[in-house]
């Protein structure tokens, strides 16, 4: 992946954390599969909030998804996704089983068919046995997160489709405030998938390949009158692959963005960029999102961004007001 003499270094707890997310996806754009070998079908009950959510007990959560397939062909769905959840303690501790629904793709992680379920740092990282199915999602009971009613993650296919998604308790179109300004802050979880040529941590990269991605979001929500917008941006990038200890990487924020706020639905939606400084990596696309909980105490959303060359940063975001 990288120019030769690059040592390999000790990883990081970032978002893609364990040992088995070594190469998983960076020699993933061959094979097939639409989703985890892992297995383990779960039957949920709903989602409404993290604080409430019944241990021992498999929940299914409401979701909104964008996948990227290895060829580049891009989907969003807001009606067909979900996330299922297995707790035995509402604890970062506790997580028993995962699995993120799209139309198109499906990845399932549970300890009992021994995946590894990893919470810490704020993220809860997933990988299968053959080491092949990843993800990560935002642990909502994180005391970096504290998330009530949404939270959000990716996860990488060994087709090399790549997907994220928001997820969690939509507040109902009547119950959204009819006047707010309010600035909800939070994070973003996701993966850019790189290609040949890509200066990465000041290396050269001989080939392509996948590399976390981490940031903090600020979304400053307006709805006066006419008004009906978001200001949507992230900072503090940060980057991680097998050969890349953690790194900042400032050309993965995105810049300042003006996200419209329906009038008819709990939706929103905006043209994004990215790709800011030397070597920039230039980068364009959408963000989707909607509010959550039962007054819109918190957001969340999915963000594609693609470039030249079949680049491409595919996340999930969520904040709390």
């Amino acid at each position: 992946m990288v120019a030769s003499g690059v040592a390999v270094a000790t990883r990081s707890l970032l978002a893609w954390t364990l040992p088995a997310l070594a190469a998983a996806t960076l020699a993933a754009c061959g094979g097939g599969g639409g989703g985890s070998s892992d297995g383990g079908s779960i039957t949920p009950q709903s989602f409404t909030s993290w604080g409430a959510l019944p241990t021992n007990t498999p929940v299914v959560a409401n979701g909104m998804s964008v996948s990227l397939t290895s060829g580049g062909t891009a989907s969003n769905d807001t009606a067909a996704s979900s996330a299922s959840v297995l707790y035995n303690s509402r604890t970062s501790g506790g997580l028993r089983g995962f699995t993120f629904t799209a139309p198109s793709t499906t990845a399932t992680w549970t300890t009992s068919s021994g995946s590894s379920l990893v919470c810490t740092g704020g993220v809860c990282a997933l990988s299968n046995v053959a080491q092949t199915t990843i993800g990560a999602y935002s642990d909502p009971y994180s005391g970096l997160n504290a998330w009530n009613y949404q939270s959000f993650g990716a996860w990488s296919l060994p087709n090399g489709t790549v997907s994220a998604m928001s997820f969690g308790a939509p507040t109902a179109f009547s119950a959204l405030p009819t006047s707010l300004t309010a600035t909800y802050n939070g994070e973003l979880i996701g993966r850019y998938k790189a290609v040949a040529g890509d200066v990465m941590d000041g290396n050269t990269l001989l080939t392509g390949g996948q590399f976390g991605l981490r940031a903090d979001v600020s979304a400053s929500v307006v709805i006066s009158g006419g008004t009906r917008q978001i200001t949507f941006s992230s900072t503090g990038s940060r980057m991680e692959a097998p050969a890349f200890p953690e790194f900042n990487d400032a050309r993965f924020d995105i810049a300042a963005s003006t996200l419209t706020i329906s009038g008819a639905a709990n939706s929103f939606t905006g043209a994004i960029t990215s790709g800011s400084g030397s070597n920039a990596v230039s980068l364009s696309g959408t963000a989707n999102g909607r509010f959550y909980g039962p007054a819109a105490e918190e957001l969340g959303g999915t963000i594609l961004l693609q470039g030249a060359g079949g680049r491409a940063v595919v996340g999930g975001f969520g904040g709390k007001r």
